[in-house]
């Protein structure tokens, strides 16, 4: 099975937006330099967003069907974790600096995490209803 491959970051409005992501690394005729995640007409309609807040979907959902990717808190076995993506991989790591505390993530542990938010959360996000 092939895993998707989608990002998502908060554009300057404060809207998660999900799909193809383009960096454009100095301005050039009409577009501004920065991070830009596609819309679904796509290219040359994108979104401009905050690239502290880009982050990569794990292919995979938690125990109630909402995406799960880099940077995106919940609980597991009791837990409070954060996914990080590290050496080509998802991981689950406690935040009591537990050296035990670190867990892949595939489709078994997936289905048992809960999702409850996202590290960029804070920065005052308006959740589209596509999260």
């Amino acid at each position: 099975m092939d895993r998707i491959i989608e990002f998502k970051g908060m554009d300057l409005q404060g809207y998660w937006r999900s799909g193809n992501l383009a960096i454009v690394p100095k301005a050039y005729n009409h577009v501004s330099a920065g991070s830009y995640i596609s819309n679904s007409s796509g290219a040359p309609f994108a979104y401009h967003v905050r690239p502290e807040t880009v982050v990569q979907f794990s292919g995979l959902v938690d125990r109630v069907g909402a995406k799960l990717y880099e940077s995106d808190k919940g609980i597991y076995n009791h837990k409070p974790v954060l996914i990080i993506f590290y050496d080509g991989g998802f991981y689950m790591v406690t935040d009591d600096d537990d050296q035990q505390g670190v867990d892949h993530l595939n489709s078994h542990t997936a289905y048992t995490f809960l999702k409850t938010g996202n590290i960029h959360d804070k920065k005052k996000a308006v959740h589209d209803g596509k999260e």
